[in-house]
């Protein structure tokens, strides 16, 4: 399927899909498709390929002598619905393009040696950095996969990254944002790169500490600069476009999406059934608890209580509902409300290069969106 999405899983209950998957892992007939994998760019006539480990082609049962590092894929698959001339050229250029030159979701139970943990063929997956897309092992159907997939959001594609720049900014030094709350700011909010904030709390010092090498000390010293006015736009704080990226990345698999993660999970338990989101409504969700906050706050410490809020949209979200969602976003005032707006159009809109553009036409947008 060319962007991962399940055609009729929605009319499966749990426990249909879960005795699916044990019919697949028990059926010997798809044995040779279980060391395959395929791409959620990969066009409608591309076909699984054969991975590589270092003695050549693995075949039929051996999956296991798959790894981590093992990420070289014996042939391009047939196109690229991501590629500006349509075409895949992973097979020659994966050392580039797999994010990490590793399999992510590997097998941490059962290893060859430091970085060699086994691949799990279920969970285990590689990210194309290069046309941000997911590469997988797949049954001969393909039907269960792009399912389990949308049930969390894996990874942040590069279209997201460069729509948060277009409602976010992008300042490569710590600085004040005038759009925080009075929370925001009672805690001494500093916000650097692409939205990405730090605190008296303590908040992402670590991320700061381990990626930046600033002290505790210099923290609290650039905290105390920005609420006094100091400007650090050409100061030893100021990053480079690549670390800003780097502590976007960081902050989202340390918070931001293990957080969103729990939340999903949650409000299908709550259901109890399963509902999967395209890769957009993922990201949207996502910036709603990268700018609003999702944190894990339930009694039990395992999901956001916001999700039963019925006055914020991440309640509207999660259901899908356009309607409401309009209802919720009405309430705020409009100083925050071209994020929002935005927002809503990357969740809503059908069309992919129409939901990643961030537009200031708010009036065009909150006509396409129903308003």
């Amino acid at each position: 399927m060319p962007d991962g999405k399940a055609a009729d899983i929605f009319a499966y209950t749990v426990q249909e899909v879960i005795e699916a998957v044990k019919k697949i892992a028990e059926s010997d007939s798809i044995c040779t498709c279980k060391a395959r994998v395929i791409c959620t760019s990969a066009t409608a006539d591309s076909v699984p390929h054969h991975m590589k480990n270092g003695e050549g082609l693995i075949h039929m049962g051996n999956i296991e002598e798959l790894n981590r590092t093992n990420i070289e894929i014996c042939e391009n698959f047939e196109g690229c619905t991501r590629s500006p001339n349509g075409k895949c050229n992973i097979a020659k250029k994966y050392e580039e393009w797999i994010e990490d030159k590793e399999w992510k979701a590997v097998d941490g139970t059962s290893s060859q040696g430091k970085g060699k943990e086994k691949l799990n063929k279920d969970t285990s997956y590689m990210v194309c950095a290069e046309h941000g897309r997911i590469i997988y092992f797949c049954d001969d159907g393909q039907n269960l996969r792009p399912f389990i997939e949308g049930e969390q959001l894996l990874y942040l594609s590069e279209d997201f990254i460069q729509w948060l720049i277009g409602v976010e900014g992008q300042y490569n030094y710590p600085y004040l944002c005038e759009a925080d709350s009075d929370d925001a700011k009672k805690i001494h909010n500093v916000t650097l790169g692409i939205g990405f904030t730090f605190d008296d709390t303590g908040y992402h010092w670590d991320i700061l500490r381990d990626y930046l090498g600033w002290t505790d000390e210099e923290i609290k010293t650039i905290i105390e600069g920005v609420y006094k006015g100091k400007n650090y736009s050409n100061s030893q704080f100021a990053i480079t476009d690549e670390q800003a990226y780097e502590l976007v990345m960081l902050a989202a698999e340390k918070d931001y999406i293990p957080n969103l993660n729990a939340a999903i999970r949650a409000y299908n338990a709550q259901q109890g059934q399963i509902t999967t989101y395209s890769q957009r409504e993922l990201e949207a969700m996502f910036d709603f608890s990268y700018n609003s906050g999702l944190p894990k706050n339930s009694s039990d410490h395992t999901y956001c209580t916001k999700i039963n809020d019925s006055d914020q949209i991440i309640y509207y979200y999660l259901r899908k509902d356009q309607t409401g969602a309009i209802g919720a976003v009405k309430k705020f005032n409009t100083d925050t409300e071209r994020r929002r707006i935005n927002q809503m159009n990357l969740f809503f809109n059908q069309n992919d290069e129409d939901g990643y553009n961030c537009s200031d036409d708010l009036k065009a947008l909150r006509d396409q969106l129903g308003f």
